[in-house]
């Protein structure tokens, strides 16, 4: 078809060139006849005139034309991919034979893995497809230097000037990357061997053994790749292509068909996937995670009593399953049987040490037999699975309302941000010799209405897991250097305030610094009063982060407190490397009352920390008992419930008037 085009194409732009030449030649003749008609009437002289002015327009018109057409033909030289074809290529290489040198050209053969497989099994117009989407990841590698074409099937070559083998191995890297990203929503996976080299100074190449050196290169890097794969599962076939997905209008129809036929019968919506499917495939190959998806899809199609079993997407499965003749129990048991046989054969089978399959079930009730509902619910009961210690999950109404509130949670925070609903508690803080309030921490709560107050245990994971407790963060210090604002300019006693620091903030800490300083100085806040509270576990996540933070922090004043030491993660070196200012004892020291042992722990701990010269606080103080034997031991400062409990803004400085005044009442 394309020889074709290019014939008619040339066909044509000849006849332009032609017509263009007649009318421009009409045009010189007529003015010819128009210089020498002296004596002519003046109305054909304006005639001839108008005839020759028309007719050497529409020559230049057709000049133009004729480069159009040029352009065009210059497009023939395009595969169906969008990119140059072997004639272009060719012409390429010929160029390049023609220049001087071929010093600092660089090329590199790309050869698509399975295009065959994908033709014969799905069509050659999935396979085109299949092409061009790998001539898409290429595309996006090149540059102003790069000549990129495809000169066979599966083969592709891109001819990049001035260049190094170090861009064509960032390059390399590059391609990998984007394949990688498009493998993780693609049923067809794309894998490819690559060839590289460059012709310089002392590694000088004609442009032909230029490629056939690359082409060697290619070959090699195809064998390498395939013996790996063989090296981690000898008994597997050459290739594998990942097996197609069914949609989601065609898998309800389908489940509808088999309820609606067997009203009689009992059934069961099984959605199963790999756990940390995406790390298997970066440690270990796309081409090994195909092989799994295989063998799951096998597995499940001949689970006891399954009368449909299909892939939904990437790594996840469904089944229905004829359940009317066993028990609920007895059902789990055997999916979990199921489970633990699929993942010890595959940790058999393939050098992998952690392999687990997450299950969702959702028991079809006869009441409630919408295929899309069903669908859903079993979808829903397979994430929840993941925090499972078995990893199965059956779905049931108490899950769909937990559900329901996580999205209404997140669908509404923009919102109940830009409306302040969001409140700032705060806690106070009690000096331990004093017994006055000495500070507080801000805390958050989330008011719906006047009668609905939800807790930070009810919406911070869900905003750390959406990545919105960064926002939350700074509407919580901005509303907190407001207060302390407005405490100052009524000449109030200043009063120290702890705010808490999410550890999504770890991520960009230039960012967060930053803005934190934004808004001390929008307030003009005295830093002496602040503490920022940061968890253990950041502080043993990424400790050099935090000190580069704290760094900061102490430069302008401001305070940094260990929030939450003892948790679960501590660590001497924590205390030894980390530049805090306090540290604030989890309440888990403090629960169930305090055994002879625990006390033996808090007392060698304070004494350490006061040698340190390091502020101790403890939080969760619920009874006179504990509260005593805190003061007793050196504690600094006291939070608990046996003191306050959080209070809006209007209750604190209610009792900051009274705490001004006299001591606080122990009950």
């Amino acid at each position: 078809m394309l020889k074709k085009n290019k014939r008619s194409i040339t066909i044509c732009n000849l006849a332009l060139f032609l017509l263009a030449f007649t009318m421009i030649a009409a045009a010189q003749v007529i003015t010819w006849i128009y210089q020498n008609a002296a004596e002519t009437d003046g109305w054909i002289k304006g005639k001839l005139f108008g005839m020759m002015a028309l007719l050497t327009f529409i020559g230049v018109i057709l000049l133009l034309l004729r480069d159009y057409v040029k352009d065009i033909i210059n497009t023939t030289y395009q595969d169906v991919t969008g990119i140059h074809n072997k004639k272009s290529l060719e012409k390429k290489i010929q160029q390049l034979k023609e220049r001087g040198d071929t010093l600092n050209v660089g090329m590199m053969i790309f050869d698509l893995n399975n295009l065959k497989q994908v033709n014969d099994q799905y069509g050659h117009e999935c396979g085109d497809d299949f092409i061009q989407s790998f001539a898409s990841c290429l595309t996006r590698i090149t540059t102003a230097n790069s000549f990129l074409a495809r000169f066979g099937g599966d083969e592709f070559v891109i001819i990049q000037e001035k260049t190094s083998l170090e861009e064509l191995e960032q390059m390399d890297l590059k391609l990998q990357r984007f394949v990688d990203e498009y493998n993780e929503k693609a049923e067809l996976l794309l894998s490819y061997a690559v060839g590289y080299d460059v012709s310089y100074k002392n590694h000088y190449f004609l442009i032909e053994d230029l490629m056939d050196a690359v082409d060697k290169k290619m070959y090699q890097d195809k064998v390498q790749k395939k013996s790996i794969r063989r090296s981690i599962c000898k008994d597997c076939p050459e290739t594998y292509v990942a097996i197609p997905s069914v949609s989601p209008d065609i898998l309800a129809s389908k489940i509808q068909g088999i309820i609606y036929r067997n009203v009689n019968k009992r059934y069961a919506i099984l959605m199963s996937d790999i756990e940390n499917f995406h790390f298997i495939n970066e440690s270990y190959g796309y081409q090994l995670g195909n092989e799994l998806l295989d063998i799951l899809a096998k597995e499940f199609a001949i689970f006891e009593h399954t009368v449909l079993s299909n892939r939904f997407h990437t790594d996840v499965f469904i089944s229905v399953v004829d359940v009317s003749d066993i028990s609920d129990e007895s059902f789990m048991q055997k999916v979990a049987e199921r489970n633990t046989r699929i993942a010890d054969m595959i940790k058999e089978k393939y050098p992998i040490s952690y392999f687990r399959i997450n299950t969702g079930i959702r028991m079809v009730d006869q009441q409630d037999v919408v295929p899309e509902n069903l669908i859903s619910f079993a979808n829903l009961a397979r994430r929840k699975a993941k925090e499972y210690s078995d990893h199965i999950c059956v779905y049931t109404d108490a899950l769909d309302e937990e559900e329901q509130m996580e999205g209404k949670i997140l669908n509404s925070f923009r919102q109940a941000i830009r409306q302040e609903e969001f409140q700032v508690f705060f806690q106070p803080k009690i000096d331990a010799k004093t017994l006055r309030i000495c500070g507080a921490e801000a805390l958050v709560r989330w008011t719906k209405d006047e009668a609905t107050i939800w807790t930070p245990n009810v919406f911070i994971p869900l905003l750390e897991k959406a990545g919105f407790i960064t926002e939350l963060d700074f509407y919580v210090y901005e509303k907190v250097f407001q207060w302390m604002r407005e405490r100052a300019d009524k000449g109030e006693t200043p009063i120290p305030i702890s705010v808490n620091v999410s550890r999504l903030h770890l991520k960009n800490p230039e960012k967060f610094t930053e803005k934190v300083f934004d808004l001390i100085m929008k307030y003009r806040i005295h830093t002496d009063y602040i503490i920022f509270e940061i968890t253990e576990s950041m502080f043993m996540e990424q400790p050099d982060v935090i000190n580069d933070i704290i760094g900061k922090f102490h430069d302008k004043g401001i305070k940094i407190s260990m929030d939450d030491f003892g948790a679960g993660y501590s660590s001497l070196n924590v205390l030894k490397d980390i530049l805090f200012d306090e540290v604030k004892i989890d309440k888990q020291f403090l629960e169930n009352d305090l055994s002879e042992r625990g006390k033996i722990v808090l007392q060698e701990l304070f004494h350490m920390l006061g040698r340190m010269n390091k502020s101790i606080v403890c939080e969760g103080v619920e009874t006179k008992e504990i509260s005593d034997f805190l003061v007793q031991e050196g504690c600094d400062e006291l939070q608990g419930f046996f003191f306050y409990r959080p209070m809006d803004e209007e209750a604190f400085r209610n009792i900051m008037r009274k705490n001004e005044k006299k001591v606080v009442e122990i009950r």
